[in-house]
């Protein structure tokens, strides 16, 4: 799946000329409802951290880790934010940390913001929204809370595993 129809078209097309029978459709991972088991692996480079909201990223990998098999694997690639212990990224940051303890106050998450980006699901010239992940703790704290297992194998590379479900200890 990928949310852009011109991705979905490209990867036919690799798929056709390796002579791959491959099913493709254009959806947003936010709304994939695949039964358990459905995959094998996933592999999901580039748009996680386009997805605004902590709670909206954890809830779609979630989806994602209901869909694989229990040996699955999801391949994750985020990107870490550099910047420079006095920038406006860290004070706007910082202003927002103390604005969400204002009752009544919506403030974005420390973290997000906007940039124009050229790809072939945005238009260039408007910006869209980005999530910048500042440390490693971060990720592996989204990926745990849906119930996955994480480890980064190289930085901003996950490999995320469903986790096993507990044995139960029923009394006989």
């Amino acid at each position: 799946i990928d949310i852009a129809p011109r991705m979905i078209e490209a990867a036919r097309a690799n798929a056709k000329r390796e002579g791959l029978a491959i099913a493709f459709r254009v959806q947003s991972a936010t709304a994939l409802d695949e039964p358990p088991g459905s995959f094998d692996a996933a592999f999901w480079g580039g748009s996680y951290q386009h997805i605004p909201d902590r709670a909206l990223r954890v809830e779609t990998l979630r989806r994602i880790g209901r869909a694989l098999t229990a040996d699955g694997v999801l391949i994750l690639m985020v990107a870490y934010r550099a910047r420079g212990l006095f920038s406006r990224s860290r004070l706007v940051d910082f202003l927002r940390s103390i604005g969400a303890r204002l009752p009544r106050l919506r403030l974005s998450e420390p973290g997000d913001g906007y940039i124009l980006e050229v790809s072939d699901a945005s238009d260039a010239r408007e910006p869209c929204f980005f999530h910048y992940f500042d440390a490693p703790r971060e990720v592996q704290a989204e990926v745990e809370a849906a119930g996955l297992a994480a480890d980064e194998a190289s930085s901003g590379w996950w490999v995320c595993r469903p986790v096993a479900p507990a044995p139960s200890s029923q009394s006989a």
